[in-house]
């Protein structure tokens, strides 16, 4: 079969690896610069099956893929090759009776992606230390914005941390540092308080400013706790009592 694509059907596509295959899943076109990479010479794969390609059985991943095009039209899936990770994205061309794929690897991505996960969580740890202020008394405090993330992080994680500790009779969240509340953490503070309650803790906010309040209000919600102080030192006052 002659392959007869005009340019702009392939200029569509961003060519990490671009192949094309026919009906009968067998290989008429490859370019990409992975090849040179691979050291794997494009006239070897030339004419030959999508399974027999992939090292696979007609029921391995590529090929099924490569069949689904024929009646999704579009497939996208995913594929490990060494230590490379491919997004594969397969195109069924009709009236050309082809199939059009393109991979493109995404792994320098992923690992940054994961590098930055890895760094907020360590912002979020630093930013929501544990903070010992009595034999039965910690202190969370709260710095710049009270976000979703912020306080499911701190449900997950440091209310682990302070289940570890011994004798914990109350968890006072300061907010004296918190410049803004997120209307999307709301919700995620009342489970916290409800967690806190259901590990036998008493809950206490201190420290919300006055432009915080207004905020609250504003949105129509709440800061939910067993008790509330204006500062942490009345808090910490009540609790030596």
């Amino acid at each position: 079969m002659t392959l007869t694509l005009e340019a702009g059907d392939l200029l569509q596509y961003i060519p990490g690896i671009m192949w094309v295959v026919d009906r009968e899943m067998k290989c008429i076109a490859i370019v990409g610069e992975k090849f040179e990479e691979w050291k794997v010479d494009r006239n070897d794969i030339i004419g030959k099956m999508v399974a027999e390609i992939n090292h696979e059985e007609p029921s391995g991943l590529n090929n099924m893929n490569h069949q689904k095009a024929l009646s999704d039209r579009e497939v996208s899936y995913q594929v490990t090759i060494g230590d490379e990770f491919l997004e594969c994205k397969l195109r069924y061309l009709p009236e050309k009776e082809l199939i059009v794929g393109v991979a493109i690897d995404v792994s320098k991505s992923l690992f940054l992606e994961e590098k930055l996960e890895s760094q907020k969580r360590e912002i979020l740890e630093y930013s929501t230390p544990i903070v010992p202020v009595l034999d039965h008394a910690v202190v969370l405090p709260i710095v710049k914005k009270l976000t979703l993330e912020k306080v499911r992080y701190i449900q997950k994680q440091v209310v682990q941390g302070i289940y570890e500790l011994k004798g914990i009779e109350y968890v006072i969240i300061d907010l004296s540092g918190v410049q803004r509340i997120d209307q999307s953490s709301h919700e995620a503070f009342q489970q916290l308080h409800t967690t806190l309650n259901l590990l036998g803790y008493q809950a206490i906010v201190t420290g919300i400013q006055k432009s915080t309040a207004m905020e609250i209000v504003r949105n129509g919600s709440q800061i939910n706790a067993d008790i509330v102080y204006p500062n942490l030192k009345e808090a910490v006052k009540s609790l030596l009592v």
